[in-house]
Formats: C-alpha cells, sequence, structure tokens
C-alpha cells in the first residue's frame, strides 16, 4: 500500500534561490507545451498534438535546443519532464469532461515540482533531520512528526516519489510517497474487534453508531467577515506592488490556516 507523508521543509536563502529556478523552469516547460497543443490546434486543427509522446518530442528536440532556452539544461530532465505528463493528464481529464481546459500556471500560484525514483538520490534521508534529494538541492532541513520520521527511516528504501511544493503564503513542504505493502499485509491478518460506524452530515458533522455527534464548526461561514476583509485589502493595492503581493500572502496564508 502506498503512504503519502508530509513534511515541512525549511530551505536556506541558497536553497530557495535553486527551488526558485526550477519552478521556474518546469512551469516554462508546462506552459510552452500548452502554448504549443494550442497553436497547433488553431492552424491546423490537431488535437494529437495533446498526447504525450508528441510533448515529450517537443521538449527534446525544440525546446531543449532553442538558445534561448539555454537555461533548462541546467536542470535534470527528468523533473521538468514531470511538467509534461502532469499536462497530459490535464488534458485528459479535459477530454473526459472531468475538468475545464488546462490553465497556463503563474508564479503567483501554488508551485510544485515532482521527483520519480530516477530523479533523486537513494540516500534521500539521513540524520539530524535533513533532506538529500541530490547534489542540486543540497541538504535541506526538515520537521515532521515522530511517526512520519520512524516510518520514512523504515521504508527509506522504498520511497517511489518525492513532490516538493511552495504554497501561495510561502512555506514550503515535500511530500514522500513510500509503498509500506509489505508491512500492510502482515497488518490485515491481525484480527480487529473495535468497529465504530461513522455517518457524515451536514447538520451534523459526524454522528458515531456509540451516539456521539461532532457538530459543523463551518469554518468557511463563520470566517466570512476576516475573508471579506483580506479581499478587500489585496483589491485595493496597486497590482504589481510589493504591499499587493504581501496581502495576497496574507490572504493565502489564511485559507492555508483554515
Amino acid at each position: 500500500m502506498l503512504k503519502a507523508l508530509n513534511i515541512k521543509l525549511y530551505p536556506n536563502n541558497e536553497q530557495i534561490n535553486y527551488l526558485s529556478q526550477i519552478f521556474g523552469c518546469y512551469r516554462k516547460v508546462y506552459n510552452l507545451c500548452l502554448s504549443e497543443s494550442k497553436k497547433q490546434y488553431e492552424e491546423n486543427n490537431e488535437s494529437n498534438f495533446c498526447s504525450l509522446p508528441s510533448f515529450s518530442n517537443y521538449f527534446h528536440k525544440t525546446l531543449l535546443k532553442e538558445e534561448d532556452l539555454f537555461y533548462l539544461k541546467d536542470h535534470n530532465t527528468k523533473i521538468l519532464k514531470d511538467s509534461i505528463n502532469n499536462l497530459n493528464i490535464a488534458f485528459k481529464n479535459f477530454f473526459k469532461h472531468e475538468s475545464g481546459y488546462p490553465n497556463f500556471k503563474k508564479r503567483s500560484n501554488e508551485q510544485k515540482i515532482g521527483l520519480y525514483k530516477e530523479a533523486f538520490s537513494k540516500k534521500i534521508f539521513n540524520v539530524e533531520n535533513k533532506i538529500f534529494i541530490s547534489k542540486k538541492f543540497g541538504q535541506i532541513k526538515y520537521r515532521t512528526s515522530d511517526e512520519y520520521s520512524k516510518l520514512i527511516e523504515k521504508y527509506k528504501n522504498n520511497i517511489q516519489r518525492v513532490t516538493i511544493k511552495k504554497t501561495k503564503s510561502g512555506e514550503y513542504f515535500a511530500r514522500i510517497l513510500i509503498d509500506t505493502q509489505f508491512e500492510d499485509n502482515k497488518q490485515l491478518n491481525k484480527p480487529k474487534n473495535d468497529i465504530i460506524g461513522i455517518d457524515l452530515g451536514i447538520k451534523d458533522f459526524v454522528i458515531t453508531s456509540e451516539g456521539e455527534t461532532y457538530e459543523n464548526i463551518k469554518i468557511k461561514r463563520n470566517n466570512k467577515d476576516k475573508l471579506a476583509k483580506l479581499h478587500r485589502e489585496v483589491s485595493r493595492r496597486k497590482k504589481g506592488g510589493s504591499n499587493r503581493n504581501k496581502s495576497r500572502k496574507k490572504l493565502a496564508k489564511y485559507y492555508e490556516k483554515l
């Protein structure tokens, strides 16, 4: 069974600078492939460019050879190609009518990169709460619960994927996907006697089979005045100014808290 563990990262200034660069390159590849797919459809009425092979071919034979995009070669191509996979999934969901047409990625939104086994070091964790992804990233300080630390240490050889994320408020996190199949199979064989039924509702958030009731705390409704005030503060600030960016981060942080 796969388990996803979230840990908080505390990169230093040099690491923040590098993360900013790779986030930017990841975003650039995604947006250029999306732009090219729209262009192909408008000029040639071709929707075949939305496929993964077409994106991959465009990335290797066009983007990596353009002089203006020389900086893409400074980063692991396996990381940058993950943006192509995400764009391909976005198009698949669009054609299945599960979501809208893919949007261009913005620097002000949440930033994210994904690394599979081939893109990160096998010695991904070490002592003193530092994560070592590769030489480019360096040793990044992190913090998590004792439970997650024990799971990571136990299954560090079974890590399938690492996703590094920067939230709208400027916080950094890593999501570690680990395979715990062997241990889970042992747990399934153990008899379980304590069973409780849980019903989720609107009026009451949770009602258990033992008669316990937990009220709906209506998070957004009870904080609507504060949210409205923060939204007004953002809209009053001058676009592109540092004060608007500070207000935007404050609003994003409040949403994350909720």
